[in-house]
């Protein structure tokens, strides 16, 4: 594992996720010159008031919670990255004389597969980064104070302090940065979610049953428990939900 394999990964890794933002499943859309969109530009806004309205940083709580959900989400991306490559390993690509149709859906398959495998390991890139800052503000930064109160403004240049100028900015842009990329890795996560959704349902649609089901031979599953049980089982689970009532009231 060299030095300059490792940035070249990263920096491919980056592109493919920024890419995939913006692209469509087609691969048509050009790229907009303003690379945010409207909710990473609100995480931004978002960020930056949460460093101004806490200057001590993140509790000791919310970070154990953040590390412990980051971990949990980072494992889920694995495993689904793991299903989507199964996914595309079992497209099929079709015959030159295929019609367009064909073309098409499979086109669209193949880049959904593409997308979600971007934006999966951009978002577990993003999670280790947010992990890596949340341990070293438990570590170093967490109780540093850096309102105006503890970090004075100098009247003239002689009475800078360059150290705790330096201190200071780089604490601000840690925080910022550190907030900022957990906000991206959620909105990644969410994003990345839909597009999963959107490639299953599209395999979904291609096998509707060619009949219809009369709602009328359908039965519910309160008539088939009570079919199952009788009446006797239906009035014990009521008797239960009422004593689980009871009790949850008597706690409050």
């Amino acid at each position: 594992m060299g030095f300059w394999q490792v940035i070249l990964y990263l920096r491919e890794l980056i592109n493919e996720g920024h890419k995939w933002q913006w692209q469509n499943v087609v691969g048509t859309a050009s790229e907009n010159s303003f690379k945010l969109s409207l909710f990473q530009v609100i995480g931004g806004i978002l960020a930056a008031w949460f460093v101004y309205k806490n200057p001590t940083g993140v509790s000791d709580t919310a970070i154990d919670f953040l590390l412990s959900s980051m971990s949990i989400i980072t494992g889920f991306f694995f495993a689904v990255i793991l299903l989507s490559y199964d996914q595309f390993s079992k497209l099929k690509i079709p015959e030159r004389g295929a019609d367009d149709d064909t073309k098409i859906k499979i086109l669209k398959s193949i880049n959904f597969l593409k997308k979600y495998n971007a934006l999966s390991c951009y978002a577990i890139l993003l999670a280790l980064t947010v992990i890596f800052m949340l341990i070293g503000t438990l570590l170093f930064g967490q109780k540093v104070n850096i309102s105006a109160s503890s970090f004075p403004v100098a009247k003239s240049l002689a009475d800078i302090n360059w150290f705790a100028t330096i201190s200071f900015y780089s604490l601000l842009l840690w925080r910022f940065s550190m907030i900022y990329f957990l906000l991206d890795f959620f909105i990644i996560t969410v994003y990345a979610i839909c597009s999963l959704f959107q490639f299953l349902n599209l395999q979904m649609l291609e096998r509707q049953q060619p009949y219809t089901v009369l709602s009328t031979h359908v039965t519910t599953e309160y008539q088939e428990y009570k079919h199952k049980y009788g009446a006797v089982g239906v009035v014990l689970v009521i008797i239960i939900g009422a004593l689980s009532l009871l009790f949850v009231a008597s706690l409050i």
